[in-house]
């Protein structure tokens, strides 16, 4: 009989930061063996919605984990999520995985299913954490708001990075180790929680000044907005990072510009909150009455540019 060794999974989610990471703590405190990963699946970044850019990103925020933690803990595989889990069942006792729940897209939410059932025949405990303020299976959002001020104004959690270490084990994952790697782009933002968090200060304490007046202006916005969309999509920043900055740091005269991006640090949670709780957004229309166009019709090019050009 061969012996597994015991290991507990974080599982990297759009999370990509070390710290307000409860999934990262919970594990740590177990004391065990904890092997951090981040999935390159096939069956999704080979969809329409994803392209350079956005691999370029997840790159440079596992890169960026590691710099942090100053060691390689992260492994970065391509390979799909299931396939994964049934190759770790196989060599190691996975006593947990950690991981939070991620609001994403119907196939997401088939993958996640099937990981749970996978785990489950295994009587392995899977703890999963809400994300951002956004609840899953919530049937209505009368007490949504306070919920989420409850969450926010929670002091975001910091993480022991020196007890992050590498699994000193034997690697079964090296044929799909993520090969690729990137050069700097000079027009592609740069992932990673370290350059998000450059990113956020530089705007709290200076470029938030023409907060309010360059929002919707596609040139003035590269300096007066904030510039961590990415960040937040990502997971380099929780918005409860950014929720706490943007109430500590007060630039004279920015009060108003200040109480604008916080308003949108909610409204990017409702926008979410509502895609999760709707998700058949996805595949049918917010306005039913899109249901009734016949979308067999051949594209006419003609009538399409008379319509473009008026």
């Amino acid at each position: 009989m061969t012996f597994k060794r015991d290991i507990h999974i974080v599982w990297f989610k759009r999370d990509f930061r070390w710290h307000d990471h409860a999934p990262i703590r919970s594990a740590l405190a177990s004391g065990e063996n904890v092997l951090f990963v981040a999935l390159y699946e096939p069956s999704l970044w080979n969809e329409q919605p994803y392209d350079e850019r956005h691999e370029r990103f997840l790159w440079d925020s596992i890169r960026d984990l590691n710099e942090i933690a100053g060691k390689e803990v992260v492994y970065f595989l391509k390979v799909e999520a299931l396939e994964f889990f049934k190759r770790c069942l196989d060599n190691f006792r996975v006593k947990a995985v950690y991981s939070h729940r991620e609001t994403g897209i119907g196939k997401t939410f088939a993958r996640d299913k099937d990981v749970a059932s996978l785990l489950n025949a295994h009587d392995v405990s899977w703890n999963e954490w809400d994300y951002g303020g956004v609840k899953r299976g919530l049937k209505h959002r009368r007490n949504w708001l306070k919920d989420w001020y409850d969450y926010v104004d929670v002091a975001p959690l910091s993480t022991d990075i020196s007890a992050v270490q590498a699994l000193a084990l034997p690697n079964p994952f090296e044929s799909w180790q993520h090969s690729q790697s990137f050069e700097p782009h000079p027009y592609f933002q740069k992932g990673g929680a370290s350059r998000g968090e450059r990113v956020l200060y530089s705007f709290l304490t200076e470029r938030i000044k023409r907060y309010a007046q360059s929002i919707s202006k596609p040139l003035a916005s590269r300096k007066g907005c904030s510039r961590i969309s990415p960040h937040l999509a990502w997971g380099n920043l929780s918005i409860r990072q950014v929720w706490h900055m943007a109430e500590v740091v007060e630039l004279a005269g920015s009060k108003r510009n200040q109480r604008a991006f916080v308003d949108r640090l909610r409204w990017q949670a409702h926008f979410i909150q509502k895609f999760e709780s709707a998700c058949s957004y996805e595949f049918h229309p917010i306005n039913s009455a899109y249901t009734a166009i016949d979308a067999s019709k051949i594209w006419d090019q003609q009538k399409f540019d008379a319509w473009k050009n008026g």
